[in-house]
Protein backbone atom coordinates (compact mmCIF):
# COMPACT_ATOMS: atom_id res chain seq x y z
CA UNK A 1 0.00 0.00 0.00
CA UNK A 2 1.03 3.49 -0.79
CA UNK A 3 1.63 6.09 1.40
CA UNK A 4 -1.84 8.02 -0.42
CA UNK A 5 -3.44 4.80 0.05
CA UNK A 6 -2.86 4.50 3.21
CA UNK A 7 -3.60 8.06 3.98
CA UNK A 8 -7.76 7.26 2.32
CA UNK A 9 -8.06 4.09 4.14
CA UNK A 10 -7.11 5.77 7.73
CA UNK A 11 -8.99 9.05 7.17
CA UNK A 12 -12.26 7.03 6.15
CA UNK A 13 -11.68 4.83 9.40
CA UNK A 14 -11.20 8.08 11.47
CA UNK A 15 -14.28 9.38 9.14
CA UNK A 16 -16.35 6.94 10.16
CA UNK A 17 -15.15 6.26 13.59
CA UNK A 18 -16.00 10.48 14.84
CA UNK A 19 -19.33 9.89 13.34
CA UNK A 20 -20.82 6.63 15.06
CA UNK A 21 -19.20 8.95 18.53
CA UNK A 22 -21.92 11.82 17.87
CA UNK A 23 -25.49 11.52 19.06
CA UNK A 24 -28.41 10.09 16.98
CA UNK A 25 -29.84 13.29 17.89
CA UNK A 26 -26.37 15.53 16.96
CA UNK A 27 -25.90 13.37 13.88
CA UNK A 28 -29.55 14.22 12.31
CA UNK A 29 -28.91 17.70 13.47
CA UNK A 30 -25.40 17.99 11.17
CA UNK A 31 -27.32 16.10 8.24
CA UNK A 32 -30.14 18.85 8.11
CA UNK A 33 -27.11 21.30 8.62
CA UNK A 34 -25.50 20.15 5.42
CA UNK A 35 -29.02 19.72 3.44
CA UNK A 36 -29.31 23.95 4.02
CA UNK A 37 -25.31 24.16 3.30
CA UNK A 38 -26.13 22.28 0.15
CA UNK A 39 -28.84 24.10 -1.16
CA UNK A 40 -27.91 27.08 -0.31
CA UNK A 41 -24.19 26.72 -2.49
CA UNK A 42 -26.30 25.52 -5.55
CA UNK A 43 -29.06 27.92 -5.58
CA UNK A 44 -31.70 26.89 -2.97
CA UNK A 45 -34.46 23.96 -3.88
CA UNK A 46 -35.60 23.21 -6.83
CA UNK A 47 -39.21 24.04 -7.91
CA UNK A 48 -41.89 20.55 -7.33
CA UNK A 49 -41.87 18.49 -10.67
CA UNK A 50 -44.32 18.08 -12.52
CA UNK A 51 -46.73 15.01 -11.47
CA UNK A 52 -45.59 11.57 -11.25
CA UNK A 53 -49.07 10.65 -13.44
CA UNK A 54 -46.89 8.17 -16.28
CA UNK A 55 -46.77 11.08 -18.10
CA UNK A 56 -42.95 10.28 -19.05
CA UNK A 57 -42.58 12.75 -21.41
CA UNK A 58 -42.74 15.57 -19.26
CA UNK A 59 -39.10 16.85 -18.08
CA UNK A 60 -38.00 17.91 -15.21
CA UNK A 61 -35.95 20.54 -16.10
CA UNK A 62 -32.00 21.14 -14.83
CA UNK A 63 -31.03 22.29 -11.49
CA UNK A 64 -27.48 23.22 -9.87
CA UNK A 65 -28.68 20.38 -7.54
CA UNK A 66 -28.92 17.90 -9.41
CA UNK A 67 -25.88 16.39 -9.38
CA UNK A 68 -26.08 15.53 -5.61
CA UNK A 69 -29.92 15.26 -5.55
CA UNK A 70 -29.08 11.37 -4.47
CA UNK A 71 -26.87 12.57 -1.64
CA UNK A 72 -29.54 15.22 -0.83
CA UNK A 73 -32.85 12.86 -0.10
CA UNK A 74 -29.76 10.69 1.93
CA UNK A 75 -29.37 13.88 4.31
CA UNK A 76 -33.03 14.34 4.38
CA UNK A 77 -33.97 10.81 5.05
CA UNK A 78 -31.27 10.97 8.21
CA UNK A 79 -32.04 14.51 9.20
CA UNK A 80 -35.96 13.89 9.79
CA UNK A 81 -35.49 10.72 11.52
CA UNK A 82 -34.78 12.58 15.06
CA UNK A 83 -36.54 16.06 14.63
CA UNK A 84 -39.58 16.95 15.53
CA UNK A 85 -39.65 20.44 14.00
CA UNK A 86 -39.66 20.81 10.44
CA UNK A 87 -40.08 16.78 9.96
CA UNK A 88 -42.51 16.97 7.39
CA UNK A 89 -40.83 19.53 5.79
CA UNK A 90 -37.65 17.01 5.55
CA UNK A 91 -39.81 13.96 4.24
CA UNK A 92 -41.00 16.68 1.46
CA UNK A 93 -37.52 17.28 0.47
CA UNK A 94 -36.62 14.12 0.54
CA UNK A 95 -39.30 13.52 -1.62
CA UNK A 96 -38.47 16.07 -3.63
CA UNK A 97 -34.92 14.89 -4.16
CA UNK A 98 -35.87 10.90 -4.98
CA UNK A 99 -37.97 11.80 -7.55
CA UNK A 100 -35.01 14.11 -9.35
CA UNK A 101 -32.18 11.58 -8.74
CA UNK A 102 -34.23 8.21 -9.81
CA UNK A 103 -34.32 9.80 -13.77
CA UNK A 104 -30.59 10.87 -13.14
CA UNK A 105 -29.82 7.57 -12.22
CA UNK A 106 -30.88 5.93 -15.02
CA UNK A 107 -29.63 8.32 -17.55
CA UNK A 108 -25.95 7.60 -16.16
CA UNK A 109 -26.77 3.86 -16.38
CA UNK A 110 -26.56 3.80 -12.28
CA UNK A 111 -29.56 1.15 -12.43
CA UNK A 112 -29.51 -0.45 -9.10
CA UNK A 113 -29.21 3.04 -7.10
CA UNK A 114 -31.82 4.11 -9.80
CA UNK A 115 -34.72 1.57 -8.58
CA UNK A 116 -33.37 1.76 -4.97
CA UNK A 117 -34.76 5.43 -5.72
CA UNK A 118 -37.80 4.66 -6.95
CA UNK A 119 -38.63 2.20 -4.09
CA UNK A 120 -37.73 4.90 -1.88
CA UNK A 121 -40.35 7.24 -2.91
CA UNK A 122 -42.78 4.38 -3.06
CA UNK A 123 -42.17 3.81 0.59
CA UNK A 124 -42.81 7.35 0.69
CA UNK A 125 -46.10 7.68 -1.00
CA UNK A 126 -49.69 7.09 -1.74
CA UNK A 127 -51.79 6.66 -4.70
CA UNK A 128 -50.87 7.69 -8.08
CA UNK A 129 -47.05 8.63 -7.07
CA UNK A 130 -46.79 5.37 -5.12
CA UNK A 131 -47.90 2.78 -8.20
CA UNK A 132 -45.72 4.81 -10.77
CA UNK A 133 -42.71 4.38 -8.74
CA UNK A 134 -43.42 1.31 -8.56
CA UNK A 135 -43.35 0.55 -12.41
CA UNK A 136 -40.73 2.79 -12.57
CA UNK A 137 -38.87 0.53 -10.55
CA UNK A 138 -40.08 -2.68 -12.36
CA UNK A 139 -38.80 -0.87 -15.78
CA UNK A 140 -35.41 -0.30 -14.89
CA UNK A 141 -34.63 -3.64 -12.80
CA UNK A 142 -35.75 -4.96 -15.99
CA UNK A 143 -33.32 -3.04 -18.06
CA UNK A 144 -30.66 -4.42 -15.69
CA UNK A 145 -31.23 -7.90 -16.45
CA UNK A 146 -32.65 -8.04 -12.84
CA UNK A 147 -36.13 -10.12 -14.37
CA UNK A 148 -37.36 -11.89 -11.20
CA UNK A 149 -37.33 -8.47 -9.44
CA UNK A 150 -38.99 -6.34 -12.45
CA UNK A 151 -41.62 -8.71 -12.48
CA UNK A 152 -42.91 -8.76 -9.33
CA UNK A 153 -42.12 -4.96 -9.29
CA UNK A 154 -44.45 -4.55 -11.96
CA UNK A 155 -47.46 -6.94 -10.31
CA UNK A 156 -47.40 -5.08 -7.51
CA UNK A 157 -48.25 -1.72 -9.44
CA UNK A 158 -50.47 -3.61 -11.31
CA UNK A 159 -52.38 -4.77 -8.59
CA UNK A 160 -52.24 -1.85 -6.72
CA UNK A 161 -53.68 0.35 -10.17
CA UNK A 162 -56.58 -2.37 -10.12
CA UNK A 163 -57.64 -1.81 -6.70
CA UNK A 164 -57.79 1.83 -6.61
CA UNK A 165 -59.43 1.58 -10.35
CA UNK A 166 -56.59 4.30 -11.87
CA UNK A 167 -57.06 2.65 -15.23
CA UNK A 168 -54.53 4.25 -16.95
CA UNK A 169 -51.84 3.06 -14.52
CA UNK A 170 -53.04 -0.28 -14.60
CA UNK A 171 -52.47 -0.35 -18.43
CA UNK A 172 -49.07 0.93 -18.08
CA UNK A 173 -48.56 -1.68 -15.59
CA UNK A 174 -50.04 -4.52 -17.33
CA UNK A 175 -47.79 -2.84 -20.57
CA UNK A 176 -44.39 -2.94 -18.57
CA UNK A 177 -45.12 -7.24 -17.48
CA UNK A 178 -46.23 -7.98 -20.88
CA UNK A 179 -42.53 -7.02 -22.03
CA UNK A 180 -40.72 -9.00 -19.07
CA UNK A 181 -43.15 -11.72 -20.31
CA UNK A 182 -41.64 -11.51 -23.54
CA UNK A 183 -38.33 -11.38 -22.49
CA UNK A 184 -38.54 -14.39 -20.32
CA UNK A 185 -39.89 -16.37 -23.53
CA UNK A 186 -43.81 -16.50 -22.07
CA UNK A 187 -44.64 -15.34 -25.68
CA UNK A 188 -49.03 -16.61 -24.58
CA UNK A 189 -48.98 -14.66 -21.91
CA UNK A 190 -47.14 -11.25 -23.00
CA UNK A 191 -49.41 -11.68 -26.16
CA UNK A 192 -52.51 -11.75 -23.95
CA UNK A 193 -51.39 -8.57 -20.98
CA UNK A 194 -50.31 -6.71 -23.92
CA UNK A 195 -53.59 -6.84 -25.54
CA UNK A 196 -55.47 -6.30 -22.33
CA UNK A 197 -52.85 -3.20 -22.03
CA UNK A 198 -53.64 -2.17 -25.44
CA UNK A 199 -57.32 -1.95 -24.91
CA UNK A 200 -56.95 0.04 -21.62
CA UNK A 201 -54.86 2.84 -23.44
CA UNK A 202 -57.06 3.47 -26.10
CA UNK A 203 -60.23 3.66 -23.45
CA UNK A 204 -58.89 6.28 -21.62
CA UNK A 205 -57.03 7.95 -24.56
CA UNK A 206 -53.31 7.28 -23.72
CA UNK A 207 -51.89 7.26 -27.43
CA UNK A 208 -48.57 7.60 -25.86
CA UNK A 209 -48.94 4.64 -24.81
CA UNK A 210 -51.41 2.95 -27.07
CA UNK A 211 -47.86 2.92 -29.94
CA UNK A 212 -45.66 1.77 -27.11
CA UNK A 213 -48.10 -1.41 -27.16
CA UNK A 214 -48.42 -1.90 -30.79
CA UNK A 215 -44.71 -2.08 -30.90
CA UNK A 216 -44.31 -4.66 -28.52
CA UNK A 217 -46.95 -6.35 -29.70
CA UNK A 218 -44.94 -6.46 -32.90
CA UNK A 219 -42.73 -7.57 -31.03
CA UNK A 220 -44.50 -10.38 -29.75
CA UNK A 221 -45.29 -11.87 -33.79
CA UNK A 222 -42.45 -11.30 -34.47
CA UNK A 223 -40.63 -14.12 -32.00
CA UNK A 224 -43.63 -16.31 -32.77
CA UNK A 225 -42.37 -15.84 -36.57
CA UNK A 226 -45.15 -13.39 -37.97
CA UNK A 227 -43.45 -11.65 -39.59
CA UNK A 228 -46.22 -9.58 -42.23
CA UNK A 229 -48.33 -9.28 -39.07
CA UNK A 230 -45.56 -7.38 -36.79
CA UNK A 231 -44.91 -5.22 -39.55
CA UNK A 232 -48.39 -3.92 -39.65
CA UNK A 233 -48.39 -3.47 -35.70
CA UNK A 234 -44.97 -1.61 -35.84
CA UNK A 235 -45.95 0.64 -38.69
CA UNK A 236 -49.26 1.32 -37.08
CA UNK A 237 -46.98 2.51 -33.85
CA UNK A 238 -44.40 4.69 -35.88
CA UNK A 239 -47.57 6.67 -36.72
CA UNK A 240 -48.45 7.09 -33.77
CA UNK A 241 -45.16 8.26 -32.54
CA UNK A 242 -44.77 10.67 -35.18
CA UNK A 243 -47.97 12.26 -35.07
CA UNK A 244 -47.32 12.67 -31.68
CA UNK A 245 -44.09 13.98 -32.31
CA UNK A 246 -42.26 11.02 -29.81
CA UNK A 247 -38.71 11.13 -32.03
CA UNK A 248 -37.18 8.89 -29.65
CA UNK A 249 -39.95 6.48 -29.30
CA UNK A 250 -40.30 6.29 -32.99
CA UNK A 251 -36.37 5.49 -33.82
CA UNK A 252 -37.39 2.42 -31.20
CA UNK A 253 -39.87 1.12 -33.29
CA UNK A 254 -37.42 1.73 -36.34
CA UNK A 255 -35.38 -0.14 -34.98
CA UNK A 256 -37.53 -2.87 -34.55
CA UNK A 257 -38.93 -2.74 -38.38
CA UNK A 258 -35.40 -2.87 -39.66
CA UNK A 259 -35.09 -6.14 -37.90
CA UNK A 260 -38.02 -7.33 -39.59
CA UNK A 261 -37.00 -6.31 -42.72
CA UNK A 262 -34.23 -8.44 -42.67
CA UNK A 263 -35.83 -10.88 -41.65
CA UNK A 264 -37.70 -10.69 -45.10
CA UNK A 265 -34.41 -10.18 -46.68
CA UNK A 266 -34.79 -6.66 -47.93
CA UNK A 267 -31.47 -5.88 -46.00
CA UNK A 268 -30.98 -2.60 -48.04
CA UNK A 269 -33.75 -1.33 -46.47
CA UNK A 270 -32.93 -2.75 -42.76
CA UNK A 271 -29.85 -1.07 -42.73
CA UNK A 272 -31.31 2.54 -43.53
CA UNK A 273 -33.90 2.07 -41.20
CA UNK A 274 -30.73 1.40 -38.32
CA UNK A 275 -28.93 3.83 -39.68
CA UNK A 276 -31.66 6.50 -39.33
CA UNK A 277 -32.77 4.66 -35.44
CA UNK A 278 -29.37 5.24 -34.86
CA UNK A 279 -28.56 9.09 -35.57
CA UNK A 280 -31.46 9.85 -33.37
CA UNK A 281 -29.73 7.53 -30.29
CA UNK A 282 -26.53 9.51 -30.77
CA UNK A 283 -28.09 12.74 -31.19
CA UNK A 284 -29.64 12.20 -27.27
CA UNK A 285 -27.05 10.92 -26.08
CA UNK A 286 -28.49 7.29 -25.25
CA UNK A 287 -25.89 5.09 -25.04
CA UNK A 288 -27.80 1.97 -24.34
CA UNK A 289 -30.13 1.55 -27.49
CA UNK A 290 -26.44 3.16 -29.26
CA UNK A 291 -24.83 -0.08 -28.40
CA UNK A 292 -28.06 -1.92 -29.02
CA UNK A 293 -28.83 -0.64 -32.35
CA UNK A 294 -24.99 -0.73 -33.51
CA UNK A 295 -25.42 -4.71 -32.23
CA UNK A 296 -28.30 -5.07 -34.62
CA UNK A 297 -26.47 -3.57 -37.73
CA UNK A 298 -23.63 -5.98 -36.90
CA UNK A 299 -25.62 -8.87 -37.14
CA UNK A 300 -27.02 -7.35 -40.11
CA UNK A 301 -23.79 -7.25 -41.69
CA UNK A 302 -22.85 -10.81 -40.56
CA UNK A 303 -26.03 -11.89 -42.33
CA UNK A 304 -25.81 -9.98 -45.98
CA UNK A 305 -22.04 -11.13 -46.23
CA UNK A 306 -20.24 -8.71 -44.73
CA UNK A 307 -18.25 -10.31 -41.96
CA UNK A 308 -15.19 -7.93 -41.55
CA UNK A 309 -17.12 -4.97 -40.71
CA UNK A 310 -19.82 -6.81 -38.58
CA UNK A 311 -16.70 -8.19 -36.41
CA UNK A 312 -15.66 -4.44 -36.15
CA UNK A 313 -19.26 -3.55 -35.19
CA UNK A 314 -19.80 -6.06 -32.28
CA UNK A 315 -16.45 -4.67 -30.75
CA UNK A 316 -17.76 -0.75 -30.81
CA UNK A 317 -21.29 -2.17 -29.73
CA UNK A 318 -20.09 -4.48 -26.74
CA UNK A 319 -17.74 -2.05 -25.21
CA UNK A 320 -21.28 0.49 -25.37
CA UNK A 321 -23.61 -2.09 -23.84
CA UNK A 322 -21.06 -2.96 -21.34
CA UNK A 323 -20.18 0.62 -19.97
CA UNK A 324 -24.10 0.72 -19.43
CA UNK A 325 -24.40 -2.08 -18.04
CA UNK A 326 -27.17 -3.74 -20.28
CA UNK A 327 -26.24 -7.57 -19.53
CA UNK A 328 -28.90 -8.93 -21.13
CA UNK A 329 -28.16 -7.09 -24.72
CA UNK A 330 -24.41 -8.42 -24.48
CA UNK A 331 -25.89 -11.70 -23.90
CA UNK A 332 -27.78 -11.55 -27.48
CA UNK A 333 -24.51 -9.10 -28.89
CA UNK A 334 -22.28 -12.71 -27.61
CA UNK A 335 -24.74 -15.34 -28.95
CA UNK A 336 -24.60 -13.28 -32.83
CA UNK A 337 -20.66 -12.48 -32.60
CA UNK A 338 -20.35 -16.61 -31.68
CA UNK A 339 -21.98 -17.72 -34.38
CA UNK A 340 -19.41 -14.77 -36.74
CA UNK A 341 -16.51 -17.20 -35.51
CA UNK A 342 -18.50 -20.23 -36.17
CA UNK A 343 -19.07 -19.70 -39.60
CA UNK A 344 -15.58 -18.24 -39.96
CA UNK A 345 -14.26 -21.47 -38.38
CA UNK A 346 -12.74 -19.64 -35.43
CA UNK A 347 -14.02 -22.74 -33.40
CA UNK A 348 -12.36 -21.87 -29.99
CA UNK A 349 -13.55 -18.31 -30.27
CA UNK A 350 -16.54 -19.13 -31.02
CA UNK A 351 -17.03 -21.72 -28.12
CA UNK A 352 -15.80 -19.56 -25.37
CA UNK A 353 -18.28 -16.65 -27.02
CA UNK A 354 -21.60 -18.81 -27.18
CA UNK A 355 -20.73 -20.57 -23.20
CA UNK A 356 -20.30 -17.13 -21.93
CA UNK A 357 -23.52 -15.89 -24.22
CA UNK A 358 -25.57 -18.66 -22.19
CA UNK A 359 -24.20 -17.90 -18.83
CA UNK A 360 -25.33 -14.36 -19.32
CA UNK A 361 -28.70 -15.80 -20.17
CA UNK A 362 -29.53 -18.18 -17.64
CA UNK A 363 -27.98 -15.06 -15.12
CA UNK A 364 -30.70 -12.89 -16.39
CA UNK A 365 -33.42 -15.23 -17.17
CA UNK A 366 -33.44 -14.85 -20.64
CA UNK A 367 -34.77 -17.92 -21.53
CA UNK A 368 -36.03 -17.58 -24.77
CA UNK A 369 -32.29 -16.64 -26.47
CA UNK A 370 -30.92 -19.01 -24.10
CA UNK A 371 -32.53 -21.37 -26.44
CA UNK A 372 -30.91 -19.31 -29.84
CA UNK A 373 -27.62 -20.02 -28.48
CA UNK A 374 -27.64 -23.13 -27.23
CA UNK A 375 -28.85 -24.08 -30.75
CA UNK A 376 -26.04 -22.72 -31.83
CA UNK A 377 -23.42 -24.30 -29.59
CA UNK A 378 -25.23 -27.40 -30.86
CA UNK A 379 -24.33 -26.61 -34.20
CA UNK A 380 -20.42 -26.16 -33.20
CA UNK A 381 -20.44 -29.18 -31.65
CA UNK A 382 -21.93 -31.11 -34.70
CA UNK A 383 -18.83 -29.30 -37.22
CA UNK A 384 -16.54 -30.49 -34.94
CA UNK A 385 -17.72 -34.26 -34.68
CA UNK A 386 -19.22 -33.77 -30.74
CA UNK A 387 -22.20 -36.24 -31.65
CA UNK A 388 -23.51 -36.79 -28.17
CA UNK A 389 -22.83 -33.02 -27.10
CA UNK A 390 -24.89 -31.96 -30.37
CA UNK A 391 -27.28 -34.50 -29.74
CA UNK A 392 -27.98 -33.06 -26.11
CA UNK A 393 -27.77 -29.50 -26.53
CA UNK A 394 -30.34 -29.59 -29.66
CA UNK A 395 -32.53 -31.30 -26.67
CA UNK A 396 -32.08 -28.33 -24.60
CA UNK A 397 -32.62 -25.87 -27.25
CA UNK A 398 -35.40 -27.11 -28.95
CA UNK A 399 -37.27 -27.81 -25.57
CA UNK A 400 -36.54 -23.63 -24.60
CA UNK A 401 -38.09 -23.00 -27.91
CA UNK A 402 -41.48 -24.94 -27.59
CA UNK A 403 -41.87 -23.59 -23.90
CA UNK A 404 -41.04 -20.33 -25.05
CA UNK A 405 -42.89 -20.32 -28.22
CA UNK A 406 -40.38 -19.64 -30.74
CA UNK A 407 -41.59 -21.60 -33.43
CA UNK A 408 -38.86 -20.00 -36.05
CA UNK A 409 -35.98 -21.35 -33.81
CA UNK A 410 -37.25 -24.44 -33.29
CA UNK A 411 -37.87 -25.28 -37.09
CA UNK A 412 -34.74 -24.10 -38.26
CA UNK A 413 -33.05 -26.41 -35.17
CA UNK A 414 -35.00 -29.06 -36.18
CA UNK A 415 -33.54 -28.41 -39.41
CA UNK A 416 -29.94 -28.09 -38.06
CA UNK A 417 -30.70 -31.48 -36.08
CA UNK A 418 -31.30 -33.13 -39.48
CA UNK A 419 -27.62 -32.09 -40.64
CA UNK A 420 -26.41 -33.86 -37.62
CA UNK A 421 -28.23 -37.05 -38.24
CA UNK A 422 -27.18 -37.25 -41.35
CA UNK A 423 -23.63 -36.68 -40.59
CA UNK A 424 -24.03 -40.00 -38.46
CA UNK A 425 -25.43 -41.85 -41.53
CA UNK A 426 -28.80 -41.92 -39.52
CA UNK A 427 -30.59 -41.17 -42.69
CA UNK A 428 -34.16 -42.47 -41.61
CA UNK A 429 -34.28 -40.08 -38.69
CA UNK A 430 -32.64 -37.30 -40.27
CA UNK A 431 -35.31 -37.15 -42.87
CA UNK A 432 -38.49 -37.17 -40.50
CA UNK A 433 -36.10 -34.59 -38.62
CA UNK A 434 -35.46 -32.40 -41.55
CA UNK A 435 -39.58 -32.73 -43.07
CA UNK A 436 -40.58 -31.59 -39.08
CA UNK A 437 -38.29 -28.27 -39.23
CA UNK A 438 -39.04 -27.34 -43.13
CA UNK A 439 -43.11 -27.86 -41.85
CA UNK A 440 -42.87 -25.16 -39.34
CA UNK A 441 -40.40 -22.78 -41.07
CA UNK A 442 -43.56 -23.17 -44.27
CA UNK A 443 -46.19 -22.41 -41.51
CA UNK A 444 -44.94 -19.24 -40.06
CA UNK A 445 -43.81 -17.99 -43.99
CA UNK A 446 -40.26 -18.07 -43.32
CA UNK A 447 -39.82 -18.69 -47.13
CA UNK A 448 -36.15 -17.43 -47.08
CA UNK A 449 -35.03 -20.10 -44.04
CA UNK A 450 -36.74 -23.13 -45.99
CA UNK A 451 -34.73 -21.96 -49.15
CA UNK A 452 -31.40 -21.91 -47.14
CA UNK A 453 -32.02 -25.30 -45.80
CA UNK A 454 -32.90 -26.77 -48.74
CA UNK A 455 -29.69 -25.28 -50.09
CA UNK A 456 -27.49 -26.63 -47.24
CA UNK A 457 -29.40 -29.77 -46.75
CA UNK A 458 -29.42 -30.99 -51.24
CA UNK A 459 -25.51 -30.03 -49.85
CA UNK A 460 -25.11 -32.60 -47.09
CA UNK A 461 -27.23 -35.21 -49.15
CA UNK A 462 -24.57 -35.08 -51.68
CA UNK A 463 -21.79 -35.63 -49.68
CA UNK A 464 -23.67 -38.65 -48.19
CA UNK A 465 -24.41 -40.28 -51.12
CA UNK A 466 -28.37 -40.16 -50.90
CA UNK A 467 -31.23 -38.71 -52.53
CA UNK A 468 -31.91 -34.90 -51.07
CA UNK A 469 -35.06 -34.96 -48.81
CA UNK A 470 -38.27 -33.96 -49.96
CA UNK A 471 -40.64 -32.00 -47.67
Amino acid sequence: MNAESAYLFRHALLRDAAYQLQLPGDRARMHGLALAVLEALFGGRPPEPPPLDGETAQPLGRHATDPFAEELAEHARIASGSVKDGREELRRARRLYLRRAGPLLERRYRFAAAVSCWLALAAESTGVEHIESLRRAADIARSAGRLAEAETLAEQACGKAREAGIRKLEGMALGSLAVIFRETGRTARAQEAQEQALAIHREVGNRRYEAFALGNLSNVRRNAGLVEEAVRLGESALAIDRELGEHHAAAVVLGNLASLRQLQGRFDDAERLMREALAVFRSRGNRGLEGLTLSNLAHLFQVSGRPAEAERLYGEALALIREVGDRRTEAISLGTLGVLYLNEGRMEDAEWTLRRSIALHIDVGNRRDEGVVTGSLACLYRETGRWEMGEASFAAALDLHRQTGHRRFEGGHLCDLALLRLAQGRVDDARETWRAGAAILRGIGDLPAVEAMKREMAGACAKAGVAAFDE
